[in-house]
Order: structure tokens, then C-alpha cells, then sequence
């Protein structure tokens, strides 16, 4: 039997108190668009792409790939205007139906979760050569270098990364329910709208927050705060439904989120 690494998610008792989402337990259609842009100050302009994938459910109750596209867009705020150009993109994958009943179980399984990680790819993903790429990358692959640290330090700072128990306190740690927005001259989202009969629910995952954790549903009324949905299975699954190149992706990923533990372990060291 495979061994796996429960990781509990505690939130404050606040959220416990939610609504479920999906009351219906089913959609009739979901839009995923993603969206990175950034405004020139000196040029006074806009510029970005964005990708918006389209699901449909047909007569037989299946879930389908309808559309999918991809926009180049400028935007000149001295004059006003717009430049655009959209692409339509190819699906070579068939969609999974389960993965969508899957998706809207989980949007409504949160405060409390458990991640699981299979022992084994956990140490595959955090070996020795995704450490030195990411050390080398803030200019501290030195700590990993015989020439500045004994053999013994160096194989210390390895295993610290490489760590369950150091991986299980970052879960807990990092990913709460604090949430933030977008830099006021960047964007960089995943906006998903879901379409359940009379109702329509808005849900973004914003950057800065981490691999886009706590999903944000956005308030039925304006100036309320918006409900924070933590549930890293949500990444998990979306990343499934979302074809291969899809804008911001990897953003969700498995490997983004041991990216950011190692980063994460590596200021806990104090080496960063």
C-alpha cells in the first residue's frame, strides 16, 4: 500500500459557517479565463494576454470543450483606445466529465482538507538538482558549495528541504485565509464563472496569493468582503481540465507549489 503524507489545512472557525457554493451540486457551464497584463507608466499604455476556455454541458449531461482562445490586447489610456487580436485555439484532448463533478465538490469541501502526496514523489520533486536550480536563481548556490560549507553542513541543508515534516509546516503556515490583490500596474488571475441554473458565481485566483491560494468567491453585494476558498485539491483538479497551454497553468501546478516550499525553506534557513 502506497504511504501518504496527510496535510491538514486549519482555518479560523469564522469560515465554517459558509454556505455551500454549487447548490445544485451541478452546472450547466463554466468560463476559465486567465489574464497577465502590466501598465507602462511612460508609455501610458496597457499591454497583455489572455486566454478563455469554455465548458458546456450537452443534452446527455456531458461535459465538453466548447471554445477556446487566446487575446493579445494593448490598451493606450491617453487616447483610449484598444488593439486586439484573438486566436482560436485547438483542444487535443477529450474533457473528463468526472473531472468537472469532482471540481464543484471540492469548491464547496473547504475550510477543512487534507492534501495528500505520495511519499515518494515528494522526494522526487524535491531533489538535490530542482534545489541548486532555484538556490542558483537568488545567487545562494554557494551554501551548496564545498568550497564555502563542509560536506556535512551541505548534506544538513538538503535534508531540511527534503523534509515531510518541514513541507507539512509550510501548508500550515503559509496558506491561510489572508488573501491579497493584484499589484496596482500588474495583473496576473485565473477568473472562473460558473453558470448553475438562475445563478452565476465569479470565483479569482490572484497572484501575489500563493499558486493562486485562497480561491476568492466574490460577495453577492457590493463592498463586502469576498469568501475565501482554501483547498489545494481545487489546483489539483483544475490543472487537469485545463489544456496544456493554457495561460497560467502552471501557476496551479503541483511543481509551482514545491517551488515555492523550497523557497520557502530556504529563508527558514536563512539562506535567502
Amino acid at each position: 500500500m502506497k504511504n501518504y503524507f496527510l496535510i491538514l489545512i486549519i482555518l479560523s472557525g469564522s469560515l465554517y459557517s459558509q454556505s455551500k457554493i454549487i447548490e445544485s451540486n451541478e452546472i450547466d457551464s463554466l468560463i476559465v479565463e486567465s489574464l497577465i497584463s502590466g501598465y507602462s507608466i511612460s508609455k501610458s499604455r496597457v499591454k497583455g494576454i489572455k486566454d478563455s476556455l469554455i465548458i458546456k454541458k450537452s443534452t446527455d449531461n456531458e461535459y465538453y470543450y466548447s471554445n477556446y482562445s487566446r487575446e493579445k490586447f494593448t490598451y493606450y489610456s491617453k487616447t483610449n483606445k484598444w488593439k486586439k487580436v484573438k486566436k482560436e485555439l485547438k483542444i487535443k484532448s477529450k474533457l473528463n466529465s468526472a473531472l468537472i463533478s469532482e471540481f464543484i465538490s471540492q469548491l464547496d469541501s473547504f475550510p477543512n482538507t487534507q492534501y495528500k502526496i505520495n511519499s515518494t514523489r515528494f522526494l522526487k520533486l524535491v531533489n538535490k538538482k530542482r534545489i541548486l536550480r532555484i538556490a542558483k536563481h537568488y545567487d545562494i548556490d554557494w551554501n551548496f558549495k564545498k568550497r564555502f560549507n563542509s560536506d556535512e553542513d551541505i548534506e544538513l541543508q538538503f535534508k531540511s528541504i527534503q523534509s515531510l515534516d518541514s513541507f507539512n509546516e509550510f501548508i500550515q503556515r503559509v496558506f491561510t485565509d489572508d488573501f491579497g490583490y493584484n499589484p496596482t500596474h500588474y495583473s496576473n488571475y485565473i477568473k472562473l464563472t460558473i453558470f448553475e441554473e438562475n445563478n452565476v458565481k465569479t470565483i479569482y485566483g490572484y497572484y501575489p496569493n500563493p499558486v493562486k491560494q485562497p480561491w476568492l468567491l466574490d460577495p453577492k453585494e457590493l463592498g463586502n468582503e469576498p469568501t475565501a476558498i482554501l483547498n489545494l485539491d481545487i489546483n489539483k483538479t483544475l490543472f487537469e481540465i485545463l489544456p496544456s497551454d493554457f495561460l497560467n497553468r502552471n501557476s496551479i501546478s503541483e511543481s509551482a507549489l514545491i517551488d515555492k516550499y523550497i523557497i520557502w525553506n530556504l529563508r527558514q534557513q536563512k539562506l535567502l
